[in-house]
């Protein structure tokens, strides 16, 4: 008897999980002071695409995927500049794409030719862009104001 009070427990939390996270999945992206997790496709240089992972902080602008090391394409573009973000949705009859998101960004790598650091150009830059799906992780960006 208590295995399947505890069994339907565990069945009632999980679907509350499911529903509060269905309710989030169509919202557009308001992730203020959020870091979001991605999962989609990069498209960059001649119509090359691959499937990464990033980070998006949308309030400091930034970009990082840890696939860099992956792809020999993305060889030492690790973090990067954040361009625009937008909330993405295809719909097709009754079909919905599972992406949420389109970004782009400038990927940013050490030159190991250029190196004439003064004016910056010992900096590559690479223009990239990302369609797939990103979630807030929960991390927030907390301003501390020091005590005196």
């Amino acid at each position: 008897m208590r295995l399947r009070s505890l069994a339907r427990a565990l069945i009632g939390l999980a679907s509350i999980t499911f529903v509060a996270a269905m309710a989030h999945a169509g919202e557009p992206l308001d992730a203020t002071g959020t870091v979001l997790a991605c999962r989609g496709t990069l498209s960059f240089g001649d119509a090359l695409d691959r499937a990464v992972t990033m980070k998006v902080d949308p309030a400091r602008g930034t970009v990082a995927t840890p696939d860099c090391r992956k792809y020999a394409h993305l060889a030492r573009y690790c973090r990067g500049t954040l361009i625009r973000i937008e909330d993405h949705h295809f719909v097709f009859g009754g079909a919905e794409s599972p992406e949420n998101t389109q970004l782009w960004a400038d990927l940013h790598r050490r030159s190991e030719i250029l190196t004439a650091s003064v004016d910056g150009t010992d900096v590559e830059t690479m223009r990239v862009s990302f369609l797939g799906r990103c979630v807030p992780t929960g991390v927030r960006h907390v301003h501390r104001v020091a005590r005196r």
